[in-house]
């Protein structure tokens, strides 16, 4: 097989190890109101989003690629 088929495997065991250290830590924390969900929402719905759309990564976060080359 090429290595090509294997891209999608490696994206969804990256994003299902990604979503359950960021659910772990969200479970973690103690008296949830609604920025403390917030802040574990937020990156856990991103995180696919980069999956999903790696470009849109280079759209949020271009300027630390510049500012490190």
């Amino acid at each position: 097989m090429k290595a090509e088929s294997y891209k999608w495997g490696y994206f969804l065991i990256g994003a299902i190890c990604g979503e359950a250290a960021l659910g772990y830590i969200a479970r973690k924390e103690e008296n949830v109101d609604l920025w403390v969900a917030l802040r574990s929402i937020i990156p856990m719905g991103l995180l696919i989003e980069f999956v999903i759309n790696p470009r849109f990564l280079d759209t949020l976060f271009g300027w630390l690629a510049n500012i490190s080359l």
